[in-house]
């Protein structure tokens, strides 16, 4: 099992651990441990050669340096040191669609060995009640996850422009806004005692609620790649041009 992930259901017997099951001893030997589909481990991604713009590429290698072991154990520290109620790391990714959020926060995870457990968002139910019970679920079980690991794991919200959207008025009484109201009402609650590293992309920042922007500790904006950069990605993919014929292009 990859060193970076612990799951708490999994029993390591010695030798003599083993012959007390005698004959059943097989079951637990020639079982196979397998990683849960909700969790990516850094091995298994394969990430491109990402471009930024300047500014961005800044953020991003900041990103990476804060999330080295020694550096998030002083962030942490500086965190307690302040008296902070939330002593988690909450980033923000946003840009407008297919600018390389989901690739940047991969290639943050394979560079710093931190595995991703990827909240499923489809998690409201028709039944009363078990909504609010599956996103409180997703925090208690990222919660033993990261107890179990030796690195911090990433708890990441993909395009959550829907759950992190304005809170409705409930003028209507409907029983799906008070619900979905109650489910925000639990994230930001779960975020303001938030611990570990959480990680969010969103399209639309401008639709997101107030209360959760405020939630972010750090904010990165991916914008259009800029007349060099756009070179820069040309010269990687066509390096049998010259420079004068990518620049024309």
């Amino acid at each position: 099992i990859d060193s970076s992930f612990r799951n708490d259901k999994v029993i390591l017997l010695t030798p003599t651990g083993q012959e007390l099951f005698g004959e059943d001893k097989h079951l637990f030997l020639d079982s196979e441990i397998k990683t849960p589909k909700d969790i990516i481990l850094p091995s298994s991604l394969t990430v491109p050669k990402l471009f930024f713009n300047p500014e961005e590429q800044k953020s991003i290698d900041y990103l990476i340096d804060l999330l080295k072991p020694d550096n998030y154990k002083s962030c942490v520290n500086r965190m307690k040191d302040l008296g902070m109620k939330s002593l988690g790391l909450t980033v923000l990714l946003h840009s407008s669609p297919g600018l390389g959020k989901s690739e940047s926060i991969n290639l943050v995870s394979k560079v710093t060995n931190r595995c991703i457990k990827k909240a499923d968002l489809t998690f409201k139910s028709k039944w009363y009640g078990e909504s609010e019970r599956n996103i409180k679920n997703l925090f208690v079980s990222y919660r033993k996850l990261l107890d179990t690991s030796e690195l911090e794991p990433i708890l990441l919200f993909d395009e959550v422009d829907g759950i992190f959207g304005t809170r409705k008025t409930l003028s209507s009484h409907s029983s799906i806004d008070q619900t979905e109201n109650t489910i925000q009402n639990i994230i930001l609650s779960e975020m303001s005692e938030f611990r570990g590293i959480l990680f969010a992309s969103s399209n639309l920042i401008c639709n997101l609620d107030p209360a959760f922007e405020r939630r972010f500790l750090y904010k990165i904006r991916l914008e259009r790649p800029n007349s060099e950069t756009r070179f820069l990605i040309w010269k990687d993919k066509l390096p049998q041009l010259g420079d004068d014929e990518l620049r024309d292009l």
